[in-house]
């Protein structure tokens, strides 16, 4: 079942490419948040006839600026909720999500009078791991945990007709994974879901071609080019446009920064090095590229976090 919402793309510019594409997955195959929980999580859900896309806001209920991404109510074949279910799309660790992330369950199911299920996609296996929670509400027995799907609880799709199967889990699990890898399997993974959706509309291809290609770093992309033979990559819907192509040195500068920081904490993590919320925070908000180079050379062999930035 597809459904195909523009609106979504005419949000707040503070709304990024990434957050919105991911959305446009679960809105265009509604179907996809309960597989993903059934399926992928192994989380039993009840039997239903219907997938209805509810109102986010509830204004009466839920605070500006903190309405749910996605709410979907699955129904039985009498028009009866038997099951909430809120996806929220998750870039970074934000602890405001902490404080109402646990507000959706007792207001939403109050107001279908049934179950709800709070459903975290993040892409990145730091964020991930942080959506997990457990999230302390302050009541006594009342501890929010949510379900996360994250990069280790996507299948790889390495077959064109398993990508055309399911071609939004596809695009979901290329973004995920082709973060991870070197440039020229990233441009590999993208380049075999591209060609899984090419049954797609073109409305639905452009979006997924783009969301792709936005989500690969610029080497990855590089490599993207030749595979596809085109000699240029270009974004296909005035979308993306608008968000990437518009002002692009700005924005593909802050993108390598941001990715060059990720690369820096990723490799102390790996090396199981304690880093303090202050030293995280200053490597993410750093902007030059020659010192987070500097950073990542100096955090393969620093005994401590302390030592990437002591200067020479």
């Amino acid at each position: 079942m597809l459904v195909f919402v523009r609106a979504a793309l005419e949000r707040a510019p503070m709304i990024t490419l990434e957050h919105e594409g991911l959305l446009l997955l679960f809105r265009n195959r509604i179907s996809l948040g309960p597989e993903c929980v059934r399926d992928l999580l192994r989380v039993p859900l009840p039997e239903f006839h219907e997938i209805d896309i509810a109102d986010t806001q509830l204004a009466q209920v839920i605070a500006a600026g903190r309405a749910p991404d996605l709410v979907l109510v699955l129904k039985d074949r009498a028009g009866r909720a038997v099951r909430v279910l809120v996806i929220e799309v998750q870039r970074k660790r934000d602890r405001e999500k902490e404080r109402s992330w646990p507000m959706y369950i007792p207001v939403l199911g109050a107001k279908w009078d049934c179950d709800v299920v709070l459903l975290v996609v993040a892409v990145e296996d730091r964020v991930a791991r942080w959506a997990k929670g457990p999230f302390e509400t302050g009541h006594p027995g009342y501890t929010l945990t949510p379900l996360v799907i994250g990069p280790s609880e996507l299948p790889l799709l390495l077959d064109v007709a398993q990508v055309a199967k399911a071609p939004e889990l596809a695009v979901l699990t290329c973004v995920a994974h082709a973060r991870k890898k070197p440039p020229a399997d990233a441009a590999d993974l993208a380049r075999l879901t591209l060609e899984g959706c090419r049954h797609l509309d073109q409305e639905h291809f452009s979006i997924y071609h783009d969301l792709i290609g936005a989500s690969l770093n610029e080497a990855a992309r590089a490599v993207l080019e030749n595979l596809m033979a085109s000699g240029h990559y270009e974004y296909q819907t005035d979308f993306v446009k608008k968000h990437v192509a518009t002002g692009r040195a700005e924005g593909m500068a802050a993108g390598i920064a941001e990715g060059r920081a990720q690369d820096v904490l990723t490799v102390l993590e790996a090396r199981a090095l304690p880093v303090t919320e202050d030293a995280r925070a200053h490597i993410l908000a750093c902007t030059d590229l020659d010192v987070l180079e500097r950073w990542l050379r100096k955090a393969v062999t620093a005994a401590s976090f302390e030592e990437i930035f002591r200067e020479p």
